[in-house]
């Protein structure tokens, strides 16, 4: 297999990591789904407890959300966060993919599981795990 370059078009990237998603109506296949409104689930290297989809690309570290955003919406805005619609931190579907603010993300959690903001970002990702742990 060859190592993985950026810049990466989509051929490249589905051709790359094909075996590493599960696209639920279509299983694993070489060929190149068309973005629906089904999850794409990374069964790759996930980060710690979170659950994102990591890879290493050129010695840099890439949260595969990002990567698919980057590659699919030819968008890399390292200031913002890549959002998931869909709230499933194993998705990466482009078309569940958005940037956004943190203050946009924790509308997000708000939103989707009724939970306070809360007063302080001091213990913020302790909670967030949490919400999304009793959401499963």
């Amino acid at each position: 297999m060859n190592r993985p370059t950026l810049p990466m078009t989509r051929e490249e990237f589905w051709r790359q990591y094909w075996d590493r998603i599960e696209v639920p109506e279509l299983g694993y296949t070489m060929d190149l789904p068309v973005p629906g409104d089904r999850c794409w689930h990374w069964t790759g290297s996930k980060s710690g407890d979170r659950g994102y989809g990591v890879v290493t690309i050129q010695g840099e570290r890439w949260l595969v959300h990002r990567l698919v955003h980057h590659v699919f919406n030819e968008e890399r805005e390292p200031e913002l966060l890549v959002l998931h619609s869909c709230n499933t931190t194993s998705c990466i579907n482009p078309n569940h993919l958005r940037h956004g603010t943190e203050r946009e993300n924790w509308d997000d959690v708000i939103e989707d599981y009724d939970v306070a903001r809360p007063v302080t970002d001091y213990g913020a990702g302790r909670l967030m795990r949490a919400v999304k742990r009793s959401a499963r």
